[in-house]
């Protein structure tokens, strides 16, 4: 039933609290389709934290759902903290964590990662060198562009100085 309100939020979690009410459990699925419902950080973690106290978190789904919302949220920290308890990572994961940096224009971080998922022995997948790559080289782009300008101002301003 949450999974089919997962397009409203508010919906979504006032049934979840009234299954609680009425002391239906939820499953791994219902975590699953609250997170992908929820539109803001402060609902994202109260559904981390209902996971925790129902045991659920050890679910492979539900934690790369966390990086994601993480993510979605710009707090790269949080993510982090959930893939580091992650027993084995897997590309899942580290696509995640790889395209949050990169959206977040952490492009240097999201190399980093790169580099550590190869050295652990994962291969990249198609997410990983598509879609990650497309992220990070839009959050790239805006950098080098950044860099030109700074140059050209540079040099412009040197010429001002020399007449």
């Amino acid at each position: 039933m949450i999974s089919a309100l997962s397009f409203s939020s508010s919906r979504s979690m006032a049934l979840y609290k009234s299954m609680l009410q009425s002391c239906i459990y939820p499953d791994k699925q219902t975590f699953l389709s609250l997170l992908k419902s929820s539109k803001c950080l402060s609902e994202g973690k109260q559904i981390h934290g209902h996971a925790i106290v129902m045991g659920f978190l050890s679910y492979a789904y539900l934690q790369n759902s966390l990086i994601k919302m993480y993510s979605e949220n710009r707090r790269m920290d949080l993510a982090h903290q959930v893939f580091q308890l992650i027993p084995e990572q897997d590309v899942v994961s580290w696509n995640a964590m790889i395209s949050g940096y990169a959206k977040m224009r952490h492009s240097l971080e999201a190399l980093e990662l790169f580099r550590e998922m190869v050295v652990s022995g994962l291969e990249p997948d198609e997410f990983t060198t598509v879609w990650t790559w497309k992220d990070w080289f839009i959050g790239f782009y805006p950098m080098l562009d950044e860099m030109r300008m700074r140059a050209r101002m540079e040099t412009s301003w040197s010429e001002v100085e020399a007449n």
